[in-house]
């Protein structure tokens, strides 16, 4: 005796009928009547009297049909209970500085509207920190930027970005330069294992480039108003740049030969199970972020 079989059961007692009950159950008649059937050789007793124009519980059917609907009751109750349960348990979310600055709190604020009891606790991190603390399971889901080891984590892309040389206006005459130019200059750069810092080193790797950069920082706003003073050259994520450019008060640079790109993840962990925060905050991230 199974929980399909006694939701059937009451359907049939319902309607007085298995043609009746096939119809609201979007079931097979003769469906319906195998599992009646089974269910009779179950328990040893017939549980209906069938005549040529209906059934007629048995004693036996009455007492199965109270009896189920108070255990089918029950169980409804309790799939409620561990549903709003998954709703109070706290999702932990891990970023990466720069998607944090893209579309987090949007995403928060969102996910506050539809599950106003859940706690979110969010870290904030290197790429490489919200990795380590994802596979330690310190966290439940994370966004990051650039590589990661994919056999380990589910991974959903949703947008990408470009990697800007900037400057102040008079810093430099030309905004075309060689790489030879760039890198000649002082630079301000994000922390090493962070994913905006090693596109870049992978980049200058490929030409047998080291680099000693003037700054590190993992703060892309400090490296802005650096380069907005004149103090070097900052590579940064074209959205974080684009409103101080628009402004004239940073100038983009074209470096020859040089394209940085990286692309925004959401990642889990293969073993987890979504629950529906986990599964609502996925679409909700496409959504904001359109996967471009």
């Amino acid at each position: 005796m199974n929980l399909r079989q006694l939701r059937i059961f009451v359907e049939v007692c319902k309607h007085k009928s298995f043609t009746a009950a096939s119809k609201a159950l979007y079931m097979t008649q003769p469906a319906i009547s195998h599992v009646i059937h089974d269910l009779e050789n179950e328990v040893g007793t017939a549980l209906f009297e069938r005549t040529p124009k209906n059934i007629i519980l048995t004693s036996a059917g009455s007492l199965l049909m109270e009896k189920a609907k108070h255990l089918l009751a029950v169980f409804d109750d309790l799939e409620k209970e561990i549903a709003k349960f998954d709703e109070l348990s706290p999702l932990r979310i891990g970023s990466c500085i720069t998607v944090a600055h893209l579309f987090l709190i949007d995403l928060i604020d969102s996910m506050k509207k539809e599950f106003p009891d859940i706690m979110l606790p969010v870290t904030i991190a290197s790429a490489s920190a919200i990795l380590e603390k994802l596979e330690n399971n310190e966290i439940d889901i994370a966004f990051i930027e650039g590589a990661f080891p994919q056999e380990k984590f589910n991974s959903i892309p949703l947008s990408s970005y470009q990697i800007i040389p900037v400057c102040a206006p008079a810093y430099i005459a030309s905004a075309s330069i060689t790489i030879e130019e760039l890198i000649s200059k002082p630079l301000l750069l994000r922390e090493k294992g962070s994913a905006i810092r090693d596109v870049f080193d992978s980049t200058l790797l490929l030409h047998n480039i080291e680099i000693q950069p003037l700054w590190t920082s993992v703060n892309s706003n400090v490296l802005m108003k650096a380069a907005m003073q004149g103090m070097g050259i900052a590579l940064l994520p074209e959205n974080i740049i684009a409103e101080k450019v628009k402004q004239g008060a940073l100038k983009k640079l074209i470096v020859k030969d040089l394209e940085l790109r990286n692309v925004n993840y959401l990642i889990f962990n293969k073993y987890k199970q979504l629950t529906k925060p986990m599964q609502s905050l996925i679409l909700k991230a496409e959504a904001l972020c359109g996967n471009n």
